[in-house]
C-alpha cells in the first residue's frame, strides 16, 4: 500500500459533506424466452412448504433427550407461504435488463459547509482528471458490467451468458468469462476500449451524461429457479421478492441498489488484498469502510492502517502532493468514493 506522508496539521472534516452519486443504474427486469422464440415476463410465484428443522439453538442445544425430541418433533416445523421465481416449463433462456447512467457529479460536492476544504476537494479533482485516472475507473466500472456481477446468483447458475450494451444506436456484445475474476475475453477490446472511453469522458465532465442499456441473457434450465432481489418488509417474517407489477403479473426485479453495488465492486486497493492479492480475497464495493457483507467484515478501518475514506479526508492535502509522482490506489479509492456518492459529513461543533 502507498505510505501517506504525515501532514503538519490533520484537516477537519465537514460538519455537512456530501455528494451526489455519479452512477446511477435502473432497477432490472426479468423476461424469459421458451420454445416459441417469444419473450414474455418471468413471473413471480408462492408456494407453501414446511420447513426443516435444522436450527442449531433448538436442537444441538437442547437439555435431555425429552427436549431434543420435542424440538425435533415434525409438528413444530416451520410452515410458511414463500414468494418464489420459476422459468416455465417450456423456457430455459432468462434475460435481465437495466440502465445505467454516468455523470459528472464528483467535480464538487451537493453540499459543503467549509470553502477551504471544498477548495481543496476540487484541486483533487482537478489533479486526478488531469492524471487520467477516470480512464482507468473506467476500465473497472465496465469489466463489472460486461462480466454480469449483477446477475448475482444467476449467474453461478447459468451458462452461454452474453452480455450486450447499447449506446444509441449502437450495440457492443459480449461472451461473459466463465469466473467473475477470469479475464475478459480479448476479441472485443476495441469495443470495450471504445466503451470505456465514453465512460470516462461523461465521468469527469468532458461530455454530456452518458446512458448504456445493459441486456443479459443466460441459459438457466427449463423450469429452474431464477432469483431475483428480495425485498425486506418491516414487522413480517417471510422470503418476499421483489416485482413490478405488469399485464401478466408481478414480473420479477433487480434492485437497482444490487446493481449499483455490483457495479461498483471494484476495490482491490484495500490493505489485506493489496498486500497479499489472490481469489480468496474478492474485491469489496467502493464504501467508507469497505464492507463486505457475505463475510460481515470492514476491509479499511481507521486504526492503524488509516485506509478508511475519513481518515484520507482527514489527509486530503498530503494526497493531493503526492499525485505529483502520479497516481496511486489511495486517489482511485477515494475519487471513486467520491463518484459513489453519499453523505460524508464529520462531526458537527
Amino acid at each position: 500500500m502507498a505510505k501517506k506522508e504525515k501532514n503538519k496539521e490533520e484537516l477537519e472534516i465537514p460538519s455537512v459533506l456530501n455528494f451526489a452519486g455519479s452512477i446511477v443504474p435502473s432497477n432490472g427486469l426479468f423476461t424469459c424466452v421458451g420454445n416459441n422464440q417469444e419473450e414474455s415476463p418471468l413471473l413471480i410465484d408462492t408456494q407453501t412448504q414446511r420447513g426443516t428443522i435444522s436450527n442449531y439453538g433448538n436442537v444441538h442445544k437442547a437439555k435431555g433427550e425429552a427436549n431434543v425430541e420435542k424440538a425435533l418433533n415434525p409438528e413444530n416445523a416451520n410452515i410458511q407461504t414463500i414468494d418464489v421465481c420459476y422459468l416455465p416449463n417450456t423456457a430455459d433462456i432468462f434475460n435481465l435488463t437495466f440502465s445505467v447512467k454516468f455523470l459528472n457529479n464528483s467535480s464538487c460536492p451537493g453540499a459543503c459547509n467549509a470553502r477551504q476544504f471544498k477548495e481543496l476537494l476540487a484541486d483533487f479533482y482537478s489533479a486526478y482528471k488531469a492524471k487520467n485516472g477516470f480512464q482507468a475507473l473506467a476500465k473497472l466500472y465496465l469489466k463489472q458490467i460486461v462480466n454480469a456481477r449483477w446477475f448475482w446468483r444467476n449467474r453461478d447458475n447459468s451458462i452461454d451468458r452474453v452480455v450486450q450494451i447499447e449506446v444509441g444506436d449502437q450495440r457492443y456484445g459480449f461472451s461473459v468469462p466463465r469466473l467473475l475474476d477470469d479475464p475478459l475475453p480479448t476479441e472485443n477490446q476495441e469495443n470495450f476500449d471504445s466503451l470505456a472511453g465514453k465512460i470516462a469522458k461523461a465521468l469527469s465532465g468532458e461530455s454530456e451524461p452518458l446512458t448504456l442499456n445493459v441486456f443479459g441473457t443466460g441459459i438457466l434450465g427449463f423450469g429452474q429457479p431464477a432469483f431475483p432481489s428480495q425485498q425486506f418488509i418491516e414487522n413480517k417474517k417471510g422470503k418476499f421478492l421483489a416485482y413490478a407489477e405488469c399485464a401478466e403479473g408481478k414480473q420479477a426485479k433487480m434492485h437497482s441498489q444490487k446493481i449499483g453495488n455490483a457495479i461498483r465492486t471494484i476495490d482491490t486497493w484495500y490493505p489485506e488484498h493489496e498486500e497479499n492479492p489472490n481469489p480468496a480475497k474478492e474485491p469489496a464495493p467502493i464504501e467508507p469502510y469497505g464492507v463486505l457483507q457475505r463475510e460481515s467484515v470492514a476491509t479499511r478501518l481507521p486504526g492503524k492502517s488509516k485506509s478508511d475514506l475519513y481518515s484520507h479526508l482527514e489527509n486530503l492535502a498530503g494526497l493531493i502532493e503526492t499525485m505529483q509522482g502520479g497516481l496511486n490506489n489511495d486517489h482511485h479509492y477515494v475519487m471513486a468514493c467520491m463518484i459513489r456518492g453519499g453523505v460524508f459529513s464529520g462531526a458537527g461543533k
